[in-house]
């Protein structure tokens, strides 16, 4: 098992294999090549499935898996996560996140993004939609099958529309800076 918090920190890039958590104030220690390795680079496709249990103060607290199939021109991205334990009895949380989407290999434009999530007895859905270039057209939110945002659309909300991706995108984009550039700053347009 191995930390799913690189996926969302990364507060530093080192390659020592540790998996566990680590406190905040430490880098965070772990061997990204098997991600890193998944950003397609030639024209065949590239699979990655990974089982994540994350622990605190020794207990089971989160199980997640994460699959990534990528290949030259396009990408789709699933998250599972869900708490578990004493903690999962206390926070019963658990959501589902996909992206699918097309790349250059150097950008990535997502499609479609999908999400449920479920705390306690509340299921909330997200769907948003992107067009061709990958710029944010939609977006719909439901509440235990209820509209709760309806249809928020590019132009109603033009700032968000510019230059929104989802957090699997987002995800996607730091891993390929940090292949292309073997360190972890960068910037994003």
């Amino acid at each position: 098992a191995a930390s799913l918090a690189f996926l969302f920190f990364l507060p530093s890039c080192q390659h020592p294999a540790e998996a566990r958590l680590v406190p905040q104030e430490q880098p965070l220690t772990q061997d990204l090549s098997p991600v890193l390795n998944l950003i397609p680079t030639v024209n065949n496709r590239r699979n990655l499935n990974l089982d994540y249990d994350v622990y605190a103060g020794g207990f089971r607290a989160l199980t997640a898996s994460l699959a990534m199939d990528t290949d030259k021109s396009d990408y789709d991205i699933e998250l599972e996560a869900q708490t578990q334990g004493f903690i999962g009895k206390l926070f019963p949380w658990k959501a589902r996140y996909e992206t699918n989407g097309q790349t250059d290999g150097k950008r990535y434009r997502p499609a479609l993004h999908q999400a449920e999530s479920t705390w306690k007895k509340t299921i909330t859905t997200v769907e948003m939609k992107y067009d061709k270039k990958g710029v944010f057209k939609s977006k719909t939110e439901t509440e235990n099958s209820k509209p709760k945002i309806q249809n928020v659309s590019s132009e109603s909300s033009s700032k968000i529309a510019k230059s929104a991706v989802d957090i699997l995108t987002g995800t996607m984009q730091i891993l390929q800076g940090i292949n292309l550039t073997d360190g972890c700053s960068g910037k994003s347009q």
